[in-house]
């Protein structure tokens, strides 16, 4: 599942959950949505980056860290 899909899922259980949170207005509904997906999104990111880093670190010695590629 795509990073965008999984959050956009997130939204929508949030304002499953909080419908009264939701403007009625289209424009501003919308605009919080916007907001609150891209809260997550970046959230999100920051998280899988954290994880990618730590199971790469797993893999390389620690003299691949210093810089001494081969």
């Amino acid at each position: 599942m795509d990073k965008d899909q999984l959050v956009s899922e997130y939204v929508k259980i949030y304002f499953t959950c909080h419908p009264g949170e939701l403007p009625k207005d289209p424009d501003k509904a919308f605009e919080l949505m916007g907001k609150l997906h891209k809260k997550y999104k970046n959230r999100f990111i920051d998280d899988f980056k954290a994880k990618s880093g730590k199971f790469v670190d797993k893999f390389i010695d620690d003299d691949d860290k210093k810089g001494r590629y081969y």
